[in-house]
């Protein structure tokens, strides 16, 4: 079972890089996260600084990251892929018309987004079903993560674990796929269902 600064982790890698992430990433953000909460930092401010450094990685600057936000184009880009990337859906003009500007005036960085998102998502009852699909992803994320050997972790598997999982089909689907992947017997299959 993964613990909440796993899930924490976990949920920052789905938004930023769209993939599970990898054990060895997975285990130092995750010490890097407990030794600052344990130094006095306080939990949030500490998960804001990680994702700050999960996005000056050469993975974020050359994905996601390489749009430049400080443009209208540049931010909708961003937004409308971290809303893939998290939600598995495109973002609303509403959506777009809130962050955009956010972005490109510099008052929000692509970082703090995430995170804002993955919060509103989880705490908004009203309308759960962002946080039901992040909360899927997360946990075929974690299945991923948890189930293949560190030697047999590759990012597009990572990438695919999460990608289409939206409900409980999907999720399953995506564990299904990494067992086969994990032992080497059956098959992997893609989606292609709209909804589940």
């Amino acid at each position: 079972m993964a613990t909440a600064y796993e899930i924490q982790v976990t949920e920052a890698y789905i938004g930023l890089l769209g993939r599970a992430p990898d054990p060895a990433g997975l285990a130092y953000w995750v010490d890097q996260l407990d030794k600052a909460v344990k130094a006095g930092q306080d939990a949030t401010f500490a998960l804001k600084k990680l994702t700050n450094d999960i996005a000056k990685s050469p993975e974020w600057t050359t994905g996601l990251g390489a749009n430049d936000a400080t443009t209208t184009a540049g931010a909708n880009a961003v937004v409308e892929g971290m809303y893939q990337n998290l939600f598995e859906r495109a973002a609303t003009a509403d959506d777009l018309a809130y962050w955009s500007p956010q972005l490109t005036g510099g008052s929000t960085t692509a970082s703090e987004m995430a995170l804002n998102l993955i919060t509103a998502a989880k705490g908004n009852t009203a309308k759960p079903t962002d946080g039901e699909v992040l909360g899927y992803k997360q946990q075929a994320a974690t299945y991923y993560v948890e189930t293949i050997a560190t030697s047999d972790y590759n990012d597009t598997q990572a990438t695919t674990a999460v990608d289409a999982v939206q409900g409980p089909v999907t999720l399953l689907a995506s564990q299904l796929a990494t067992d086969a992947i994990a032992t080497g017997v059956g098959t992997t299959k893609t989606l292609t269902t709209a909804t589940d």
